[in-house]
């Protein structure tokens, strides 16, 4: 059987091989023309929803048009922001490298160069499609397989050790092991149905980490902004609030590794 770690080794790779910009950006592009008033561009029924609004010349893109700042008469071509490398991004960009850039950038947007040509556009708003979410919570899933592993390691499979560490929860764990006991799913110990907050709580024991106790009501209520139907990237205030999260728990699941938690062999 393929080490654990081994397996999110892959899994991560395949999903940053798999999930590019191009899987959440808007390949429709909505354009206006340099030489029409920005008044009738901004009054446009069709354009009402975009904050953001490509300017093409003939068949190429030679800037963009911000709604917010595009304020007073003129044409277009007087208020836009004309093309600049820094609005480009390809659309075979990785999401894992490219969702940083989009947050620390002064442009909220990017445009998608698909070959040699700019075929679409990407936005704060399209971090809360369904790619960026199952890319963060792979992630949380990996920090809890580390944790797990180190309670493992720490407690030489001693139930006993780690459940006293959180006697307040213990007898809902039994509960839990008992429930999966009478539907014949058998488990390798009472730590396969821990909570992953009940999982922090005593990892952060047992090897002193106050700064993850600290930090366990964030990852798990990121988690479950991510598990459950809705918009995680709001829950997080913010891309600059999901990219904080996600720094935060790779930076968890380093810390692990170099102490000597690595999944490595767990299934030896």
């Amino acid at each position: 059987m393929m080490p654990i770690s081994d397996t999110f080794e892959r899994t991560m790779l395949g999903l940053e091989a798999g999930f590019r910009v191009s899987h959440i950006a808007a390949l429709d592009l909505k354009v206006c023309a340099p030489d029409v008033s920005v008044s009738s561009v901004l009054s446009d029924p069709g354009l009402l929803d975009f904050d953001h609004i490509p300017v093409k010349e003939g068949s190429r893109i030679v800037g963009m048009l911000h709604r917010e700042s595009a304020k007073g008469s003129g044409s277009v071509g007087d208020l836009m922001r004309p093309l600049d490398g820094e609005m480009l991004v390809s659309a075979e960009e990785p999401l894992p490298r490219f969702l940083p850039t989009l947050a620390e950038s002064e442009s909220p947007f990017r445009l998608v160069v698909q070959g040699t040509k700019i075929e679409g556009i990407v936005t704060l708003s399209d971090v809360a499609k369904l790619p960026v979410r199952v890319l963060a919570f792979t992630s949380v899933a990996h920090l809890e397989a580390v944790i797990t592993k180190a309670i493992r390691s720490d407690c030489l499979d001693d139930d006993e050790k780690w459940l006293a560490l959180i006697v307040e929860k213990r007898r809902g764990i039994e509960e839990r092991v008992d429930k999966r006991r009478k539907q014949n799913i058998h488990l390798l110990s009472p730590i396969d149905v821990a909570y992953l907050s009940e999982k922090i709580t005593v990892v952060s024991k047992l090897r002193g980490l106050t700064g993850l106790e600290n930090n366990r009501q964030l990852i798990t209520d990121f988690r479950n902004s991510l598990a459950h139907d809705g918009d995680f990237v709001t829950e997080c205030k913010g891309i600059s609030g999901l990219l904080e999260r996600l720094r935060l728990v790779e930076g968890w699941i380093n810390k692990f590794k170099q102490d000597g938690s690595s999944l490595d062999n767990l299934n030896a």
